[in-house]
């Protein structure tokens, strides 16, 4: 009778793991705590439970990993050698908050649900990213958590909604924007765009975060026009080759435009001056810090809670950011 529980309970495991609910458990509980690590939740105690929550993780992809693979097809050694090496790293290696440890792990997450199919990633990123923005906004609104306010004279106030950082809430509505349009593809309608352009809308006025509301607004003209013109653009083959290029491309564009800008010049001082010295910003972190081949630490000040009397020197791209303090190799391998 024995025999009999435990090889039921090891078909559901099997089932389970099928169906990669042992994997979007561990997706979600990273996800649910990279953003609440974000916003001012943390200051309940959080970083007490962040091993315990590391070890949780683990223990679902470790789970994944078993009744996926070992117990279906021994025949993938290799590959399940690597893959318990990798959760083992994301226990012992996830040590912190730090961009190092954020890297490691997501990289482990991607090796380790390969077969997830990337539309499930989607859904399961648009419920739990909308689910978490909507809590600690409204807490931040009602006083549970610091609303970070950061004014100056010369701009309006930008609040933070509950995160440490004011562009985090409009960035991930924008990823929560993206993934949706993929998602619902050509059965997008007007009522889709209009919720999706009133939130972005609300996230920049509390937020004044341009090139986010810009970048959204970008996106739900895309969509528009994939589904009204979709025949004719599938029809250009040059559109297909340059959405496969579009993140080199970026890259190489930050890297060129660090490089050559030049304040001296009117026009390059004149745009400079309208994004808020994020081009004079870009080039003085590459000076300062270098670019190597393996990436050094990267130290900035950006707007948040305590960050009042220090000197503003954040790089807002991302690119040169991740080329900074990861370096040129790894770069070059996630480009690739």
């Amino acid at each position: 009778m024995n025999l009999c529980v435990e090889s039921k309970v090891l078909k559901s495991c099997v089932r389970f793991a099928e169906k990669n609910y042992f994997f979007i458990i561990a997706y979600v509980l990273f996800l649910v705590f990279r953003i609440v690590c974000d916003s001012y939740i943390r200051d309940f105690g959080l970083n007490s439970v962040y091993y315990y929550n590391t070890a949780i993780i683990a223990f679902f992809l470790a789970m994944h990993l078993i009744f996926r693979y070992i117990l279906v097809d021994a025949r993938s050694l290799i590959w399940i050698t690597l893959s318990a090496a990798s959760v083992f790293l994301f226990g012992v290696l996830g040590s912190g908050f730090n961009i190092e440890s954020l890297l490691i792990q997501t990289l482990i997450l991607v090796i380790v649900g390969k077969d997830v199919p990337f539309e499930t990633i989607a859904k399961v990123s648009i419920v739990v990213i909308s689910l978490c923005l909507a809590v600690i906004v409204i807490s931040s609104q009602i006083g549970i958590i610091t609303d970070y306010v950061d004014v100056h004279e010369d701009r309006p106030a930008r609040h933070g909604l509950g995160f440490v950082f004011v562009v985090y809430p409009p960035q991930l509505f924008f990823i929560v924007t993206s993934l949706y349009l993929y998602v619902k593809k050509n059965k997008t309608g007007i009522i889709d765009w209009g919720v999706l352009f009133v939130g972005n809308l609300y996230f920049y006025l509390m937020t004044h975060t341009r090139v986010t509301f810009f970048l959204s607004v970008i996106v739900l003209l895309v969509s528009v026009g994939l589904k009204y013109f979709s025949m004719r653009i599938k029809g250009l083959r040059v559109v297909h080759v340059l959405i496969i290029l579009t993140t080199p491309l970026l890259f190489v564009g930050s890297v060129l435009t660090t490089w050559l800008y030049d304040g001296s010049i009117t026009w390059m001082s004149v745009i400079n001056n309208k994004l808020e010295n994020r081009l004079f910003l870009m080039q003085n972190g590459v000076y300062e810090h270098g670019i190597s081949m393996l990436g050094k630490p990267l130290v900035m000040n950006g707007v948040y809670s305590g960050s009042e009397g220090k000197v503003y020197n954040w790089i807002d791209n991302v690119y040169i950011q991740f080329l900074i303090s990861q370096g040129i190799i790894l770069t070059v391998l996630l480009l690739i």
